[in-house]
């Protein structure tokens, strides 16, 4: 197993700039599903890194746990955004915090509730500082992955506005800040991939569209290419993206969502990924530009909303391994009925592999 260096794209540039950073990007989402990015606009990585710090390092446990989602504290009201803690004896082993789109009009559908910020009697000003700036950090990244949208679309020979039905809706898109603690005892035995090698997070496939990782330098990322695992060699001041299982397939297959893994690198590490996606009533069953399309299955023209895809997929992780207790019996029907839920497929689940320490 060796390092491997990632192409770079660029998604500041213009003119015929724009189209050689397009074709690199066409290129890197073919042979690897992943890239680094440069030139993202009015993101500042040193204030994510401070945002993540400040939550991990400042707040006590009892008041994140107030943050918690409902399968974790069932006295909590929020169902999918907000906290997870650390689940000893799963294959993974993190902590989060993820945030939704704020929306103004407060709806039935817990897949697009309010996130819960920090509101703590004492720290006003802190907390307003983090949901300022973890707003403005999402906002930046969101124009980053609608960019790269656009720039598959235009070297596909499209306009730049072919995948617009994406924001038709409410965006489904979540905003993470990840702590791995160092895992030096009470270590299982499937996490354990060698003497000196141990799984944070286990081996899987992003679900939807585009994932947008801030690593801020730190090493641990890996890839599984061509029964190779290699390690992402990063840089603090490049995006590493990766394509997911829903764009794969959209692609008829030219693009690859490819196995990655996340090893302990014996200290605390911090991330920060951003999963981009649309809104729940996206018909998954679209296709990129048919220029750029692989030689993979059509996908058919029945309507099957994005919402039925992630709510199977999700579940795999232990982070939500509570929600489907949790949700409206409308959300049930509507996307967990025969007619979309058991035609869709997911990568871990037809391999039987095991995510977070069962198989489900």
């Amino acid at each position: 197993m060796g390092d491997i260096h990632l192409p770079i794209v660029f998604i500041n540039k213009e003119g015929t700039d724009r189209q050689f950073e397009g074709r690199k990007l066409i290129s890197a989402f073919q042979e690897y599903g992943f890239c680094l990015v440069g030139g993202v606009q009015g993101y500042d990585p040193e204030l994510a890194l401070s945002l993540a710090k400040w939550f991990f390092l400042s707040l006590k446990t009892d008041q994140k746990m107030n943050l918690a989602t409902k399968g974790f504290v069932s006295e909590n009201k929020n169902v999918y955004r907000g906290y997870f803690p650390i689940q000893p004896g799963n294959l993974s082993y993190k902590e989060g915090f993820e945030a939704g789109e704020h929306i103004q009009t407060i709806e039935d559908n817990p897949l697009l509730e309010n996130t819960p910020f920090p509101n703590i009697e004492g720290m006003e000003k802190e907390c307003e500082w983090f949901k300022t700036g973890f707003t403005k950090t999402r906002a930046s990244l969101t124009l980053a992955a609608e960019t790269l949208m656009e720039m598959i679309a235009e070297a596909g020979g499209e306009d730049k506005s072919f995948f617009s039905s994406f924001k038709a809706g409410i965006p489904l898109s979540t905003h993470r800040i990840i702590r791995y603690p160092h895992r030096d005892q009470e270590i299982p035995p499937h996490a354990r991939i060698s003497k000196d090698k141990i799984i944070s997070t286990g081996a899987h496939v992003d679900s939807g569209f585009l994932t947008l990782l801030e690593t801020f330098g730190q090493p641990g990322l890996e890839l599984e290419l061509d029964g190779d695992w290699r390690s992402v060699l990063v840089s603090q001041n490049l995006l590493v993206v990766n394509i997911g299982e829903q764009l794969a397939r959209m692609s008829c297959g030219a693009f690859r969502a490819t196995i990655h893994r996340v090893v302990d690198i014996g200290k605390d590490r911090i991330s920060m990924p951003f999963f981009y996606e649309p809104h729940c009533d996206f018909n998954i069953n679209t296709t990129i530009p048919k220029n750029l399309l692989g030689n993979g299955e059509i996908p058919s023209k029945e309507f099957v909303p994005f919402a039925a895809f992630i709510l199977k997929k999700l579940v795999i992780y232990a982070e939500y391994s509570g929600l489907y207790e949790n949700l409206p019996d409308w959300i049930k029907e509507r996307y967990l009925t025969p007619n979309h839920f058991t035609k869709l497929s997911c990568w871990a689940l037809d391999t039987d592999l095991i995510i977070d320490g069962e198989k489900h």
